[in-house]
């Protein structure tokens, strides 16, 4: 009987010899030999518990191993088994590698499809312009000899258009999809402000750069109005785009500003709103003399009235008032006061008077006038100047007494009257009395009235001596001796001399 792990060395002849008892077990016999392995030589990288060369005891175990980026093939351990040789074969390490897969469309990689890579090594991923990646960005190569993870793939980038606001004009339809960096514009109708981008464009996120914008209608909120304004737009409302707000005054005021102003399209009226001012008017400088009810460099209001007047002796040239028009404006130049003058006329011949001819007469001014000897006044011994600028009366002559008697160029008529003489100052009597002055004779006779059936006198009256003799009165001809008999005279012809 032999122990476990120990080795009978003897021939066969020997044992037989002693299974029969004719033959002694020599003395080299040793029944208890130990049964022992030799380790072999490791492969390359094998990390083993049992050095190459060295023997291990029966069942004793060798361990194995492999460095980071080896895979054992082969069995862990061995152990050395009653036989002198090691249960299994012993392992080797090989190193680990990962086949790239072919990769899919516009991914780019760090590792090229159908080749190897090692241990722990790592494939690099990215998309182009406008492509996502999904997956991974990079994989490593495992123990396992597969990558980490499954390779990506590149999808190109879309942004889906949103439902968009009311009145919002866009160049997307609202559930369409754009591409990568594809702009979407956006605009408002007339009235309508856009709150927001006027565009944006599709992201690599695949969201858009900014949120879409809307359409706000577009108001303008009318400001507190100044005093006296009349508008058509209430304060503190608004009013839509391109909307009018009109203005006015009361009268006796000025609008100061637009009379009408509309909502732009920046939210805010095209003008200041207007106020409105008093009407006033800059009383001037008056002139010397006038007398007015409004003080200079005083203002008066729209209407009012301005009253003129002159001291004695001048005229008012010019309105006697004025009133402040809505132009604040007077209504008329403010008028001046000019010194009342009477012009001197001709004096009739033999006529001396205090006042010459062509001088001018102040206000109230005397005129007197005389005659030579042998002469008669024949009018006004004094005359003034009035306020109308004329004097008060007619101008007098002078004039020799006479009988009644009718003057022509070429004859004279002696003429009687028979109704009663008309009484002239200084009280000479005439009848019919006619002086040639140049060729028009001034008459002071008696005329027969169309409504009186008795002779009446008319002073002045207008007559003219043809070349016949014939005289023409108030438009009618008549013979010297018609004249004479007509007009009730008795006429007697004598020569002129």
């Amino acid at each position: 009987m032999c122990l476990l792990g120990r080795v009978h060395e003897y021939k066969w002849q020997d044992r037989l010899n002693v299974s029969k008892g004719t033959h002694d077990l020599p003395d080299s016999f040793n029944i208890n030999s130990e049964i022992t392995c030799t380790v072999p030589a490791l492969d390359d990288n094998v990390n083993s518990s049992c050095s190459p060369d060295t023997s291990v005891s029966y069942n004793e175990r060798c361990n194995f191993s492999c460095p980071t980026g080896y895979n054992l093939i082969g069995p862990s351990s061995v152990n050395c088994t009653g036989s002198g040789n090691f249960s299994e074969p012993f392992p080797e390490c090989v190193e680990i590698t990962c086949t790239v897969p072919a990769l899919d469309d516009n991914v780019n990689s760090s590792c090229s499809p159908d080749t190897s890579v090692s241990y722990n090594e790592r494939c690099n991923f990215s998309c182009p312009t406008g492509y996502n990646l999904i997956g991974p960005s990079s994989v490593n190569c495992t123990g396992s000899g597969n990558f980490s993870e499954p390779f990506p793939e590149c999808v190109e980038i879309t942004c889906t258009v949103p439902a968009l606001d009311d009145n919002v004009n866009s160049s997307c339809s609202p559930d369409t999809s754009v591409s990568y960096k594809e702009r979407c514009n956006f605009s408002c109708p007339t009235g309508y402000n856009l709150i927001g981008p006027s565009s944006v464009n599709c992201t690599g996120s695949g969201n858009f750069s900014e949120p879409f914008p809307e359409c706000v209608e577009i108001t303008c909120t009318v400001p507190a109005l100044d005093d006296n304004v009349n508008s058509s737009c209430s304060p503190d409302t608004s009013v839509s785009y391109n909307e009018r707000c009109n203005f006015s005054c009361p009268t006796g005021y000025n609008l100061i500003g637009p009379s009408s102003v509309n909502c732009t399209g920046s939210g805010n009226f095209s003008e200041p709103f207007p106020e409105c001012v008093e009407i006033t008017c800059t009383v001037p400088a008056l002139d010397d003399n006038v007398n007015s009810s409004c003080s200079p460099d005083t203002s008066v209001s729209y209407n009012e009235r301005c009253n003129f007047s002159c001291p004695t002796g001048y005229n008012l040239i010019g309105p006697s008032s004025v009133n402040c028009t809505g132009s604040g404006n007077f209504s008329e130049p403010f008028p001046e006061c000019v010194v009342i003058t009477c012009t001197v006329p001709s004096l009739e011949k033999n006529v001396s008077s205090s006042c010459s001819t062509g001088t001018s007469v102040s206000y109230n001014g005397l005129c007197s006038f005389s005659c030579p000897t042998g002469f008669y006044l024949i009018g006004a011994s004094n005359v003034t100047c009035t306020s109308s600028g004329g004097f008060s009366q007619m101008f007098p002559r002078c004039e020799v007494p006479a009988s009644d008697v009718c003057f022509s160029n070429k004859q004279t008529y002696n003429c009687s009257c028979t109704s009663p003489p008309v009484t002239l100052p200084p009280k000479p009597t005439f009848c019919g009395k006619y002086i040639l002055q140049s060729t028009e004779i001034f008459a002071k006779i008696k005329m027969l009235s169309p409504r009186e059936s008795k002779p009446v006198l008319v002073k002045n009256a207008s007559a003219s001596l043809g070349f016949d003799n014939r005289l023409v009165v108030s438009g009618t001809t008549y013979s010297n001796r018609q004249f004479c008999q007509i007009f009730n005279l008795s006429c007697m012809l004598f020569p002129f001399f």
